[in-house]
């Protein structure tokens, strides 16, 4: 174990008492002997793992490609054709090594060619113990803070690329300054190409009301009341290609520590399959409210024609029939659409590294599909009318052979509660205490 593993498992403080720094390994790359003896004695002193000594800048360079130390002391002067500035650029360049110059002084010339090495640290000759030990403790507790920060950035830059929805980022401007693949595909265009250019170059985006179109700029809205804004229904996104796409969308203006606005982030979502849905969902009412005013019509005429009752009881036996057998293949293709159109996706966010918005959104998408889907499970499904939400979703994923630890795991829930779900429903089917196969009778009746 060398002092990075040592030190990431260590919560980042103010204080150095949180780190074991005796783990670091360091390399002395030091012209003056009696300076590089003195700087090893102190160092090892303090427990710290001294692992080269060299007066060569190329041997410098060498043993820092070989032993990967976690900090190095470098000498302005050097011997040999690279100096001590050269072998920190060229350290600099092929790793994260921090550099600690030793030097007595650094002219006007010298000193802005060290600073662009970035160096972690001076250590002015002559020296003291406690200057020794500051700066070794200063310049790891920066380096690791620096290598976290960095960590950091390419994880969320990860989940940025990484995530179902489109992802926009801009700069206080309204500048684009980042897109996901998702944004990228949705949009036509690369981040390279949009890179600098305002959204309403990229793209179109308004609302539809009663045939008219207003159009709608979330980055100017977000920035101005300086809030996370989530933009009303019929929303739609025109790329550069024409088409036309219906989206979900929020926008949040991104704020630095200072509470300075940096710019705004605008998330959005293709809706289509979800209107298409919709869609057919309205004309399946439409059906049925026909259906109903036919056999309105129907018990009315059976008023007026006493005669024909016979022939029209048989009739309306028929119609009856065919509405229930309708309405029956009309809840399974709801219920079906539902499960594999809808429900795999959202499982599938939930199992992701989600930020609070989009947990927000997760939370109202699976809302707002209970409240579409649940009118067609009563009276369509007499067997099951009693099942909670929570067993409809424990039945389908019984029916399709998923065992109570997969289903467990999907709806983030224990084994034992799977079981007692299983049990009610086992209850409402009336198949308790039965040696019946459960999945066979779902199969069978939903």
């Amino acid at each position: 174990m060398n002092f990075r593993d040592n030190i990431s498992r260590d919560n980042i403080s103010n204080t150095k008492g949180n780190f074991d720094m005796s783990k670091a390994k360091i390399l002395i790359a030091e012209m003056n002997k009696g300076i590089a003896h003195d700087i090893r004695y102190l160092l090892e002193k303090e427990n710290y793992s001294v692992v080269g000594l060299t007066a060569s800048g190329s041997a410098a360079v060498k043993k820092a490609k070989s032993l990967q130390p976690d900090l190095m002391f470098v000498g302005v002067q050097l011997k040999g054709k690279i100096d001590g500035i050269e072998v920190a650029a060229r350290v600099r360049s092929n790793s994260d090594i921090p550099v600690v110059f030793i030097s007595s002084e650094m002219d006007n010339k010298v000193l802005p060619q060290a600073l662009a090495t970035k160096p972690a640290g001076y250590l002015v000759t002559p020296f003291e113990e406690r200057d020794v030990v500051s700066v070794v403790e200063v310049a790891l507790l920066k380096a690791e803070l620096i290598r976290r920060m960095k960590e950091r950035e390419s994880w969320l830059f990860t989940t940025m690329k990484s995530i179902g929805d489109g992802v926009v980022a801009t700069d206080p401007e309204g500048r684009v300054v980042f897109m996901n693949p998702v944004a990228e595909a949705a949009l036509g265009l690369k981040e390279n190409d949009a890179f600098g250019k305002e959204l309403a170059e990229i793209c179109y985006i308004y609302g539809k009301s009663n045939d008219e179109i207003t159009p709608v700029d979330p980055i100017s809205i977000a920035m101005n009341e300086k809030k996370i804004i989530r933009l009303p229904e019929d929303i739609y996104l025109q790329a550069a290609d024409g088409a036309e796409v219906p989206i979900q969308d929020s926008a949040a203006p991104i704020y630095d520590e200072d509470g300075k606005i940096m710019g705004v982030v605008f998330i959005f979502s293709d809706i289509s399959k979800l209107k298409k849905t919709e869609e057919t969902l309205k004309r399946r009412r439409d059906d049925l409210h026909t259906l109903n005013q036919e056999r309105s019509d129907i018990l009315a005429h059976l008023k007026d024609e006493s005669g024909k009752l016979r022939e029209t009881n048989i009739a309306l036996e028929v119609l009856l029939r065919r509405r229930d057998k309708e309405k029956e293949i009309f809840a399974k293709e709801i219920r079906n659409n539902v499960s594999e159109l809808i429900e795999p996706y959202l499982e599938k966010m939930k199992q992701g590294g989600l930020t609070g918005i989009q947990k927000d959104y997760l939370y109202m998408i699976e809302a707002n599909m209970e409240k579409v889907v649940s009118p067609f499970r009563r009276g369509l499904l007499p067997n099951c009318e009693r099942f909670t939400p929570t067993e409809f979703k424990v039945a389908d994923m019984i029916k399709r052979g998923k065992s109570s630890k997969e289903i467990a795991k999907l709806f983030d829930m224990s084994s034992r509660t799977v079981e007692t779900h299983r049990d009610n429903i086992r209850k409402k089917l009336g198949i308790k205490n039965r040696k019946t196969n459960l999945r066979e009778t779902l199969l069978s009746i939903i």
